[in-house]
């Protein structure tokens, strides 16, 4: 499997498309706005983010119009209508439009996420890959959509959604991430090829690398820190956050 490496020297470039529409936990306040470290789970994202590539755009949801957004050259959008990561993927499309660059696309619920592996995630796709993903292994079992991948290559097969995969497929533990790169004109070509995966209508994201194997392209996968690549999607993973940050500022202070 291949994985995070040093990151040649090179400027930054393409667009960082952050998807922060998820609907909001009970009873708490939305994914992107909790804070982490005294600042929205979003600014952490972004903050990274802005350091490998020239520009974000934000896909938030509707009731998120109160949270700081950041100013040009990054832009801002809103999911209305909650149909699936794709869909949500698929509002910058008009945005997206005539840009000859790469787009990678980053759950707005990993505030640790490096840039160095945010990097290696850029250079696999310069490096020839068609579609690169980033993918890990979870400390503790979860029910997260299984890569399927050569060990020694990180060249994909496929992606399957936890309620579809078997007993073998769910064995393997390598889980995706929901952070993948691809050159921009390609990307929104798949995302307008995914079709709904039920009777909601919901596009899911990683249905995009069934659509690009299909075109024979290239899609591989990085492996990277399970500490940086699980979500912090659940009311128990932003309470085991917000006690190890507390931590870690008392340790800093002391």
């Amino acid at each position: 499997m291949a994985r995070p490496r040093v990151a040649r020297t090179s400027p930054s470039a393409g667009i960082a498309l952050i998807l922060a529409a998820r609907p909001s936990l009970r009873g708490m306040a939305p994914l992107p706005a909790q804070p982490i470290g005294g600042r929205p789970m979003l600014h952490h994202v972004l903050g990274v983010a802005a350091q490998v590539f020239d520009r974000a755009i934000l896909v938030i949801g509707p009731e998120m119009a109160d949270l700081p957004l950041p100013p040009p050259p990054h832009r801002t959008l809103v999911q209305h209508e909650r149909r699936g990561a794709a869909h949500a993927a698929l509002q910058a499309a008009p945005l997206l439009a005539g840009f000859r660059g790469d787009t990678a696309v980053i759950r707005g619920d990993l505030p640790r996420l490096s840039a160095a592996t945010l990097r290696s995630l850029r250079d696999a796709r310069r490096d020839g890959a068609d579609l690169a993903l980033l993918a890990f292994r979870p400390v503790r079992p979860a029910p997260l959509a299984r890569v399927v991948a050569c060990p020694d290559t990180g060249l994909v097969d496929r992606v399957v959604p936890w309620a579809e995969a078997s007993a073998a497929e769910r064995a393997i533990g390598l889980c995706d991430a929901g952070v993948l790169c691809a050159r921009s004109v390609d990307l929104v070509r798949w995302l307008r090829a995914v079709r709904p995966a039920d009777a909601r209508g919901e596009l899911r994201l990683t249905d995009i690398v069934a659509v690009a194997r299909d075109e024979g392209r290239q899609v591989i996968a990085i492996e990277g820190p399970a500490a940086e690549l699980t979500p912090l999607d659940t009311p128990e993973a932003l309470i085991e956050a917000a006690a190890l940050d507390r931590l870690s500022r008392h340790l800093k202070a002391a």
